[in-house]
């Protein structure tokens, strides 16, 4: 199997681990990890095409875990044939070890977290940590947005979920039957973004992460349940509406920006011929900037297939 990533790379793979599960993290703050039921899930799946190729979108959680069931014969089918699958990068190796990943790259020497926030929010903080197992002082020296984001996977890992589950899942099989796996941007874009965002609006992020978590309805378990149904209208509210409600920055640089970034490599495969799989977050598919419209307005044919 061949993997590749375009653009440049940082050195050492702790970074490349480490962004790989900020994608899903972002993403949601952003996306599902919820206590539900197992159910079979039907998911995104479009067909863009000009007539001697065919790229098939598929929107993901970007979670594996013990209720994601979400494959189906329409998509092992497309898979046995495709040259080629692309990821949003490179694929995430063992998460084992984000925490320590995420306090390196997140950390803030200059300034302890919890120095940033009022007493009210202090004590939600601890209170949300001690529940996912985290103690208070792992969270002191991180950035706002970084300690956003140990919340969230604290989150996903106490409810059984694995970041990257599914991309995992889909290399193993890519591997097993051939195709390349290559990624769309470098691995480092998704760490920038989040480093790039103004001081005010990363702690707007953990406020919004903080009152998410602690709530009787949060986000992910809204989002998770729309995926599996395949309900664009509701993954639309509860993460677009809901993200862009939380900073139109994040919105821009995790999804709009990004998605004009990748038109480029769906230009370069449509040059060629033959069936590719294209594997990203559901956000990336609902919405005023999603990449189906984009695509059709370069003239291409858009078609949404059934997965059930």
């Amino acid at each position: 199997m061949a993997i590749g990533t375009v653009g440049r790379r940082w050195p050492g793979r702790s970074v490349g681990r480490l962004v790989g599960r900020l994608r899903w993290i972002g993403a949601s703050l952003a996306v599902a990890i919820a206590l539900v039921q197992p159910v079979a899930a039907a998911p995104d799946l479009w067909r863009i095409g000009d007539g001697d190729t065919s790229i098939y979108l598929f929107g993901t959680t970007h979670l594996g875990g013990r209720d994601v069931v979400w494959r189906s014969a329409l998509f092992d089918d497309i898979l046995a044939r495709s040259r080629s699958v692309w990821l949003e990068a490179e694929p995430a190796a063992n998460p084992a070890d984000l925490e320590a990943e995420m306090i390196a790259a997140g950390g803030d020497p200059t300034r302890g977290l919890l120095d940033r926030l009022a007493g009210p929010e202090r004590e939600r903080l601890n209170r949300i940590a001690g529940r996912l197992g985290l103690r208070p002082d792992r969270l002191a020296g991180l950035r706002p947005w970084a300690a956003a984001m140990l919340l969230v996977e604290a989150a996903a890992r106490r409810d059984g979920y694995v970041a990257g589950g599914i991309e995992r899942e889909i290399v193993g099989l890519a591997e097993a039957r051939g195709a390349s796996v290559s990624g769309l941007e470098a691995a480092e874009t998704t760490l920038e973004i989040f480093a790039g965002l103004e001081a005010r609006e990363a702690a707007a992020l953990l406020s919004v992460t903080l009152a998410d978590l602690d709530s009787p309805a949060p986000q992910y378990r809204r989002l998770l349940a729309a995926w599996k149904s395949g309900d664009e209208p509701a993954i639309e509210a509860a993460g677009i509406a809901e993200m862009r409600a939380a900073s139109e920055a994040l919105y821009r640089g995790l999804i709009a920006d990004r998605n004009r970034r990748w038109l480029d490599q769906f230009e370069m495969m449509m040059l060629g011929s033959g069936e590719h799989v294209v594997v990203v977050g559901s956000l990336h598919l609902v919405g005023p900037d999603r990449l189906q419209t984009l695509l059709a307005a370069r003239g291409y044919s858009v078609e949404r297939l059934p997965q059930r």
